[in-house]
């Protein structure tokens, strides 16, 4: 798929919950793969039951959530990304036994009259 601005997201599940070495190396490593450029150093933090975890990247970030042996991935190009290659690379750098993949491409079509509207203050 071509386009400016990519969003891969990425349900899936593990054989068994995985370990914060895996989501910091995928982090570190996983933007080279899609050809593209970390700014920052992976950022980690532990919830309940997994992890929270951020890459900026030069095009934009890319996220990855766990609970358990549930993660959600998130990869976001505001250029263009091979959504392919990059589920590949989610799906065995994570190594992912199910998943579901989806691609959203942005800019998104302009929201309809009456549609939610930012306001001060963070209410919409």
């Amino acid at each position: 798929m071509l386009g400016n601005g990519l969003h891969l997201v990425i349900d899936g599940e593990t054989a068994a919950p995985l370990a914060v070495g895996r989501v910091e190396r995928f982090l570190r490593h996983f933007p080279a793969y899609i050809g593209m450029r970390r700014f920052t150093p992976p950022m980690i933090c532990q919830n309940d039951d997994g992890w929270s975890a951020l890459v900026g990247i030069v095009e934009s970030h890319c996220s990855v959530h766990t609970r358990g042996t549930l993660i959600w991935v998130d990869v976001f190009s505001c250029g263009y990304m091979n959504t392919e290659k990059a589920t590949r690379g989610v799906v065995g750098l994570l190594r992912l036994t199910q998943y579901r993949a989806e691609v959203l491409q942005r800019p998104l079509p302009a929201p309809v009259s009456g549609g939610a509207v930012y306001t001060p203050g963070g209410r919409f």
